[in-house]
């Protein structure tokens, strides 16, 4: 049940707001003073707080913010004696939601308490709905919501709940080693280490493979491959007279290049490649990844604009287009590596302007599609398609035609290759727009 503070000082009008609340059936509990509601609010935590603007330890309005400071959710009523509106007014520019004027009747009451009360259920649906939403954008680390990342998310608990295998498929920069790693937190290898192996850089004299070192360390917990296609061949080895049925560790396993090319010419041992795919599954590239690309970007703003102390908040809506005309070959990692030099190259602002993008976003072929969708956000947001209004086709054909031929630089033959017709179609409907020019300014 939600509970109610009721601070008045007047005797007479105590008991009345005690009547009508006894009445009610609500939880409630009654102070005269600023001080002990101050105390109350600590110790009793009301959801509503009714309150006179006159008390003999100072002004109500002054109590406002204190109470807020206590419980920023309360809901605050301020009760007055006064019939003039500026007193009320002030108070609810304090931050009080409702106010009632003395003597209080009993159904006035009862309303303002009915609207508090749902005014704190609607507060709490909201933020439940905001919880969910940002559970929705991330999972455990991971920011998406694309439905390629969907069903990556539903393959990493699936494949977390058993101790096969798993081998990552994955562009470099898609973030296989994010996806290693949830696959320990959410395992029941959680507890012990998570070690990533990666090929030394130089050569080994020892007839010791490397990787059993690493094999020692990651028992009772996660060996994670980072790159089979680069493991030596006294690593492949050690793997494979290790790969039994008493390993007390998951081994998950992941490579940027194609495993079967590799097995082909000869680097990657085939036996060892398919003990090691046993559970497969694909992280998308981010080109395939639609919205993520807007919610990544304006992601890694704000993260590395808090690192840096700079107010980065949001992209303009116009820097977008250049997004996703981007191929993305450096995948996560060079969405991260790229907003980071918006933040760090340019002066501090809240919001990132198109003029603010490095290359490759700024080159010409993308500039060139973001041209292109602002004609065809335009043409779609034309007057003629609102409503009961209807385009003709005839100007829709107009609009392809010079738009083409703009596109094509004034070339006839490419722009009707683009249009899908013959360069002389499209030389007679050129004719028959000029005639018709021709002809209505002869009527003129």
């Amino acid at each position: 049940m939600r509970k109610i503070l009721v601070v008045e000082d007047d005797p007479a009008a105590s008991f009345l707001i005690e009547a009508h609340l006894e009445q009610g059936g609500y939880d409630y509990s009654i102070v005269d003073c600023g001080s002990d509601a101050l105390e109350s609010a600590q110790e009793f935590i009301p959801d509503i707080i009714l309150l006179d603007l006159v008390l003999p330890d100072g002004s109500g309005i002054d109590l406002i913010p204190r109470l807020k400071a206590i419980n920023k959710n309360a809901v605050i009523i301020v009760v007055t004696g006064q019939k003039s509106a500026d007193s009320a007014l002030e108070a609810i520019k304090a931050g009080a939601k409702d106010y009632i004027v003395k003597p209080i009747e009993r159904e006035r009451l009862y309303v303002s308490i009915e609207n508090a009360l749902s005014y704190i259920e609607l507060h709490t649906q909201v933020k439940t709905l905001k919880k969910d939403r940002k559970k929705e954008f991330s999972f455990h680390g991971i920011v998406g919501n694309s439905s390629p990342m969907r069903d990556l998310y539903k393959a990493i608990e699936n494949s977390a709940l058993c101790s096969h295998m798993i081998y990552i498929k994955g562009e470099s920069g898609t973030g296989k080693t994010l996806c290693a790693r949830t696959i320990h937190k959410l395992s029941s290898f959680s507890e012990g280490p998570f070690v990533t192996y990666t090929t030394p850089t130089r050569e080994t004299t020892s007839k010791k493979a490397p990787i059993l070192k690493d094999i020692e360390k990651a028992r009772g917990g996660t060996l994670y491959l980072c790159d089979i296609s680069l493991l030596s061949n006294l690593d492949q080895e050690a793997l494979m007279s290790n790969i039994g049925e008493d390993l007390d560790l998951r081994i998950i396993s992941s490579s940027s290049k194609d495993p079967h090319a590799t097995m082909k010419d000869g680097h990657l041992r085939t036996d060892l490649f398919y003990r090691l795919h046993t559970l497969p599954f694909t992280i998308p590239p981010l080109r395939n990844r639609g919205n993520d690309i807007k919610l990544l970007a304006t992601y890694f703003l704000k993260k590395i604009a808090k690192e840096n102390d700079k107010s980065f908040e949001f992209f303009d809506e116009k820097c977008f287009p250049f997004f996703t005309a981007h191929h993305w070959p450096g995948n996560i990692r060079e969405m991260e590596n790229l907003v980071r030099s918006i933040v760090l190259m340019n002066p501090d602002a809240e919001t990132v302007k198109p003029t603010m993008l490095p290359e490759p976003l700024s080159n010409i072929h993308a500039t060139k599609l973001v041209e292109d969708k602002v004609l065809n956000t335009q043409i779609n947001q034309n007057e003629y398609f609102e409503g009961q209004n209807i385009i003709p086709l005839a100007k829709l054909e107009k609009l392809a035609i010079n738009h083409a031929l703009e596109a094509c630089d004034g070339n006839v033959q490419k722009a009707a290759m683009k249009l899908g017709i013959s360069s002389a179609t499209l030389y007679r409907k050129r004719s028959d727009d000029t005639a018709n020019k021709r002809l209505k300014g002869t009527d003129a």
